[in-house]
C-alpha cells in the first residue's frame, strides 16, 4: 500500500476512484476505466472497457505501476466478488431516488441530439413503431448496439412505452460540481421523455455534494438514499464519492 497520504482510493461498490491531492487520477466505472498521468493530470496513460474481472485486475495493476498505490480488495466492484473469490466485509443496498426527468433529460434527450452516435431519434419514428408493434424487446449489451440496424433505438424506446419498466436507471455523479453520466437505462429514460413523465427513479453513486447540485429535486426512496442526503451535512463527504 502506498505511504503517500495524498493518494487514496474509494468505492461505492460499483465504481472505484483514485484521488491524489484532491484530484481524481484514476477511475474504474461500469463501462470503462481511465488512468491519468501524475505529471499531466488530463493525459491518459491507461484506459479500456470495464468488461470482466480481468479488466479490473488490469486497472489495479496500472494504478500500482503509475502511482505505487495498491487498491484494497475490499473496494473491488461487487460484480466481480464471486469471480475473484472475494467476500468483503460489507454490502449495501442501492440509494434510490425520485428525480425530475427534466434534470436528467437536458443532457440526455435523444429527441434533441444524437446522443448515441447512431442518428437522432424522432418522436414520429417512435410513434410509428408503437402503432405497428415494431418493438425491440431483447436487451442488447452496450458494445453491440452499433451493430443493430437503423431504427433499433426507436424500437427499444417504443418497447418501454408499451411495456413500462419502473426499474431505476443508474447514474454516476462524476464531480463535486454536479457533472454526471448515465450508466444504465438510456431507453427507459427516453420512454419517460416521450411520454412527458415528470419524474423517474434513479440510483445515484459518486460524489455526494454533486448530487445536490445536479438533482435538486431528488427525493429519497430507500434507506440508503436517505443516508446519502444526511451525509450532505458531513463536510468530509463533500469532496469524495459515496461509500
Amino acid at each position: 500500500m502506498s505511504n503517500d497520504p495524498s493518494i487514496a482510493s474509494e468505492s461505492d461498490q460499483a465504481t472505484v476512484w483514485v484521488h491524489q491531492g484532491g484530484l481524481t487520477v484514476a477511475r474504474y466505472g461500469r463501462m470503462s476505466f481511465e488512468v491519468y498521468s501524475p505529471e499531466e493530470p488530463r493525459r491518459l496513460v491507461g484506459h479500456g472497457r470495464s468488461v470482466g474481472a480481468e479488466s479490473w485486475l488490469s486497472f489495479k495493476a496500472k494504478v500500482r505501476e503509475v502511482f505505487s498505490h495498491d487498491i484494497d480488495d475490499m473496494l473491488t466492484p461487487v460484480r466481480f466478488w464471486d469471480e475473484l473469490g472475494l467476500t468483503p466485509g460489507f454490502e449495501t443496498g442501492h440509494p434510490t431516488f425520485s428525480i425530475a426527468t427534466d434534470e436528467i433529460a437536458h443532457l440526455n434527450n435523444p429527441f434533441e441530439d444524437d446522443i448515441w452516435g447512431r442518428g437522432q431519434v424522432t418522436r414520429e419514428e417512435v410513434a410509428r413503431c408503437i402503432e405497428s408493434g415494431n418493438l425491440a424487446a431483447e436487451f442488447v449489451p452496450m458494445g453491440l448496439r452499433d451493430r443493430k440496424p437503423s431504427g433499433w433505438d426507436a424500437q427499444r424506446i417504443a418497447y418501454f412505452v408499451v411495456h413500462p419498466n419502473d426499474w431505476p436507471i443508474d447514474i454516476e455523479v462524476t464531480t463535486a460540481e454536479g457533472e454526471f453520466q448515465i450508466e444504465d437505462g438510456f431507453h427507459r429514460l427516453a420512454a419517460k421523455i416521450f411520454e412527458q413523465k415528470p419524474v423517474i427513479k434513479a440510483t445515484l453513486g459518486g460524489y455526494v455534494s454533486g448530487m445536490a447540485k445536479a438533482f435538486p429535486s431528488r427525493v429519497p426512496l430507500s434507506p440508503e438514499a436517505a443516508e446519502l442526503v444526511d451525509a450532505m451535512d458531513d463536510p468530509e463527504m463533500h469532496l469524495g464519492p459515496s461509500m
